[in-house]
């Protein structure tokens, strides 16, 4: 029988890659598969990360590469988000893309009982692929970033080769051993019932590649998000948690918005709390007041992300919601239940972003809860890479200065995409300007 190890990216919040990781786990579960806590027994590794941004995709690639030439009798699986954002790993042996729209490669793949279409998920794990020690991303990173290039991951990318992944000259330590304890799958403990009630987002974003590569939103037909809830709730699951790129595009397909389903999911009289991934703020601004406002009530956590508190950057981004519209709707969420956690995200360097802007971010500190950092970088297939007037890496480390001192200050409340502000800033430092 086949050893399988799987890895996936993801955060307490971000569970998207987590739970389509459990999809995979589950189907290798219940086919009798053995699942393996360390890829050096492996041979099928699965690896699911969400390269949103040029330095993510540049430690994937790194990461892939370790494994690789680790790993050298096992293939290696790349599923979601990384198949298609980083299709020129087609180019590798031993590499296999698998997207969301094409899982029947599972059960192409590996001989099965239970078809890959047939799994569900109950209970989230969490993976954690990394060697983190034998990586040693930090060090390799505070030293000369090596492998930055200002058009690798844009439109202008280089066809990616094992000769340009040499030429890195990134030493790994190919003799480590895999650590049982501190890597294995983790349970979700936190006794959410994940429901994914639509597929990618509707939205044409100037700095995003999703959507352009992922297709159509896919929405579930509403009686069956609802039947889910319903038999969750009755096993005494006293949360549910929508799990999606963005549950307000429920509606594109089936012209039931997610007013609709909110509105469905206030009538159920069962005592449990709802947790929405993204609600994406024009979409909250057009249905607010179509939301029967007891269903706030059942609501606990939400993320509206505003991505920037400019509406002249806004425009550029190609979103279209008045940003004070969407402050005062959030105001009044929290005025309906003052329980409720709402948290929004920033991009910050965005094209022609200035210093003033920039501070901007930091004025609605005391409407969301939490406020997440990420920074802009180009990406491929996207309208923002072809924009004049990026931000130039002086002014880079001067607004990654201002948001860790803003960070120390408000350590509870602001966060940086990984948290590692000061890694950056240790970067940003170590280079020639």
């Amino acid at each position: 029988m086949l050893n399988i190890f799987i890895g996936a990216w993801s955060w307490s919040e971000h569970k998207i890659c987590s739970y389509h990781s459990t999809i995979i786990y589950n189907f290798f579960k219940k086919n009798w598969y053995n699942l393996v806590k360390s890829p050096d027994l492996a041979d099928f590794i699965i690896l699911n990360w969400y390269p949103f941004e040029e330095n993510e995709e540049k430690k994937d690639l790194l990461t892939i590469w370790f494994y690789l030439k680790k790993n050298l009798n096992a293939k290696i699986i790349l599923i979601w988000s990384m198949s298609w954002m980083m299709k020129y790993m087609d180019w590798f042996d031993r590499v296999i893309l698998i997207w969301a729209k094409s899982l029947n490669k599972f059960d192409d793949l590996f001989e099965h009982n239970f078809s890959i279409n047939t799994i569900d998920v109950d209970n989230v794990k969490f993976f954690i692929p990394l060697y983190f020690d034998s990586l040693n991303l930090d060090l390799y990173w505070y030293s000369w970033m090596n492998i930055e290039s200002k058009y690798v991951f844009s439109k202008y990318d280089l066809e990616i080769t094992w000769d340009i992944i040499k030429s890195w000259n990134y030493i790994i330590n190919e003799n480590i051993e895999y650590d049982y304890e501190k890597y294995n799958y983790l349970d979700d403990i936190s006794w959410e019932y994940p429901i994914e009630i639509c597929t990618w987002c509707w939205g044409y974003c100037t700095y995003c590649d999703i959507r352009n590569v992922a297709g159509f939103v896919n929405s579930v037909p509403l009686e069956k998000v609802i039947a889910k809830i319903n038999r969750w709730i009755s096993l005494w699951y006293k949360k549910i948690h929508f799990i999606d790129e963005d549950s307000a595009s429920y509606w594109l397909d089936i012209w039931i918005d997610f007013a609709d389903l909110l509105n469905e999911v206030a009538k159920i009289n069962w005592d449990f709390k709802l947790r929405i991934f993204y609600f994406e703020p024009w979409r909250l601004e057009k249905l607010y007041e179509k939301i029967d406002k007891n269903v706030w009530n059942k609501v606990d956590h939400f993320c509206v992300p505003l991505q920037t508190n400019s509406q002249r950057i806004l425009k550029l981004m190609n979103r279209r919601y008045d940003i004070n519209n969407v402050i005062e709707i959030v105001k009044k969420i929290k005025e309906k239940n003052k329980n409720i956690t709402i948290t929004t995200q920033f991009i910050y360097w965005f094209p022609t972003e200035t210093f003033d802007e920039f501070k901007s971010y930091f004025s609605v500190m005391n409407i969301f809860d939490e406020i997440w950092f990420w920074y802009y970088s180009d990406r491929k297939w996207t309208k923002s890479v072809d924009f004049i007037w990026k931000i130039d890496k002086k002014e880079m480390m001067r607004r990654l200065v201002y948001l860790w001192k803003i960070k120390v200050k408000f350590l509870d409340r602001i966060f940086d995409k990984n948290e590692t502000l000061s890694q950056w800033i240790k970067i940003f430092n170590n280079r020639d300007f």
